[in-house]
């Protein structure tokens, strides 16, 4: 039976045995297909209120969490030292289970990612300040000589404009 207009329907828990499963685009799926169509799992307000509390956590919302360059750093230092990315938030008190699999693993390849970067750990965002990118000598040579033919081009068209109304002027002065 469907809910009514403004009400919810609860979810049914699975019995014993049974796989829980929910339904994306009418198709009944399991968890762990579930989980990768879903976007980011939203966090509890509680639990964003634990995290902000952290030492290691720049900003806290329901669907993103942004730790410190610090943390980041020394996730880094002990990746390579052999741990997992589940001991490392553990050992740093940050709960592994509000923040799920999926987080953490974007976690570990993000900070993987960043430390190939010249700018390290720092978050990129802030310094954005939506400036052009630097062109290339040869950009700039390339843009030029496009420049210099669209010019050559409407110069062109002025002077055969011009031809057009001289030649209808002449037109109009014979009759």
């Amino acid at each position: 039976m469907s809910p009514e207009r403004g009400q919810v329907e609860k979810p049914q828990t699975p019995k014993s045995g049974q796989m829980d499963s929910g339904k994306v685009c009418g198709r009944i799926v399991s968890d762990v297909e579930m989980e990768d169509t879903m976007s980011t799992r939203l966090l509890k307000t509680e639990d964003v209120r634990a995290l902000r509390e952290s030492a290691y956590v720049e900003t806290a919302t329901p669907r993103c969490v942004r730790f410190t360059t610090e943390f980041k750093q020394l996730t880094f230092e002990e990746l390579h030292k052999g741990k997992t990315i589940r001991q490392i938030f553990e050992e740093n008190g940050l709960d592994v289970q509000v923040l799920g699999e999926k987080r953490l693993e974007n976690f570990r390849a993000s900070v993987e990612q960043q430390a190939d970067r010249e700018e390290g750990f720092v978050d990129q965002r802030k310094n954005n300040k939506r400036q052009p990118a630097k062109d290339s000598e040869e950009d700039l040579r390339k843009k030029l000589r496009q420049v210099e033919h669209r010019l050559r081009y409407l110069e062109q068209e002025n002077d055969f404009l011009k031809k057009i109304r001289e030649a209808e002027e002449s037109n109009c002065r014979r009759k």
